[in-house]
């Protein structure tokens, strides 16, 4: 039996992220992933899942002393948004400039962060891989995870199917989109201009989300589960043409140029984040609609507040639900808030409505024409 005052369970960007900033309390912190786990290598190739990582997430990367890897692998900042149903003409336009910003974030792809977290984590982290866990049980104010582990505080960062979560009771509320993701990378022939594009469309968002490469995007392309299949089986000359009816020609003629992927969106909340030494962070708390970017981000946000809740708290006391409590309660509140809101989104955009489709662009149009409006809405993405 290994003893340990942290356990983390799950290897994902959150969970190794979680282990960096419990490095400076000097605890003894034990990272468990049921995969491998390898510094990734940084390939040619783009990955085809990345992240939309804003000024808070940003910050806490550079705290943890991984952010000058990251930028300096392949991260791309971008500098405005414009977001658009029917007519670009009409689109609402974020600028930089309106918040005093150098820029509004990056876009990373998610091997480039793993890289970067995974590359020094074994100097101050036991880690173990390929785990498969068959049993928690809580005794003695401690946690036991089969014969093997024994800890004061479980951090479950294993993901929106989180084995931690459902060992621990916690329910979960979780409702499908009837949605999936189609992601992948796709060559333009005019440049990205360093901004990331969106087009409502009555199936679902689809962004572009600019690379290194001034004529390479990411895309996220979120449709109904009928037609993700759809464009993923048909060849890659059919899916260009599709591609290019959805978006338009606003980047010249667009080439897929990656392997194209799908997941399938749900929401979910668990209905809380501890139990008797126990918390959950990341997907495994929370899981929410992409067409805001912010998913990633939150999961974060997790961390640094779990991270600062854990610096005021006694080694002896890291599971008492006393201080786990103070965590959960801050950072429930700002999660659901974000649940609603893109709830919201995605229920006024995501439908055909004559009705809805005008008020929609009334309210485009309307909001690109008041600052205040566009200030606070950056600020609250930037974090």
């Amino acid at each position: 039996m290994q003893t340990y005052d942290v356990i983390i369970i799950g290897g994902g960007c959150v969970g190794l992220a979680m282990a960096h900033a419990l490095r400076p309390l000097n605890l003894r912190v034990a990272l468990l992933e049921g995969r491998k786990l390898t510094v990734p290598t940084l390939e040619d190739s783009y990955d085809s899942r990345v992240y939309a990582v804003n000024h808070a997430s940003e910050n806490l990367l550079r705290e943890l002393n991984v952010w000058d890897d990251i930028k300096n692998s392949r991260a791309c900042q971008y500098y405005h948004m414009t977001v658009w149903e029917k007519d670009l003409d009409q689109a609402i336009h974020f600028d930089r400039s309106e918040v005093a910003k150098s820029h509004l974030g990056h876009i990373i792809e998610d091997r480039i962060i793993r890289h970067a977290l995974l590359k020094d984590i074994k100097q101050f982290t036991s880690c173990f891989d390929n785990i498969t866990i068959e049993k928690l049980s809580y005794h003695d104010n401690h946690w036991q995870i089969d014969d093997a582990y024994k800890t004061t505080l479980l951090i479950g960062a294993d993901g929106a199917n989180s084995f931690v979560r459902k060992a621990l009771g916690i329910k979960c509320d979780e409702r499908a989109y009837h949605q999936d993701a189609l992601v992948t990378t796709v060559h333009m022939t005019k440049p990205h201009q360093h901004t990331a594009w969106q087009h409502f469309l009555p199936t679902g968002p689809l962004a572009l989300l600019p690379l290194e490469d001034d004529n390479l995007c990411s895309i996220v392309w979120s449709t109904t589960n009928d037609e993700a299949n759809e464009l993923k089986a048909i060849d890659e000359s059919a899916f260009n043409h599709r591609l290019q009816k959805a978006f338009g020609n606003h980047l010249g003629e667009l080439t897929v140029v990656g392997p194209r992927l799908s997941f399938p969106l749900k929401r979910r909340h668990a209905e809380r984040y501890v139990q008797d030494g126990a918390t959950i962070i990341g997907d495994a708390a929370h899981t929410i609609h992409p067409l805001a970017g912010l998913g990633m981000n939150l999961g974060l946000e997790d961390v640094a507040a779990l991270a600062n809740q854990l610096t005021k708290t006694p080694t002896r006391y890291l599971g008492h639900p006393h201080y786990l409590n103070r965590y959960a309660r801050a950072r429930r509140g700002r999660v659901s808030n974000v649940i609603t809101a893109m709830a919201g989104f995605h229920a006024l955009f995501s439908n055909d409505n004559p009705y809805l489709k005008t008020l929609r662009n009334t309210g485009l149009n309307i909001a690109n024409h008041f600052p205040t409006f566009k200030r606070l809405a950056i600020e609250q993405a930037l974090g």
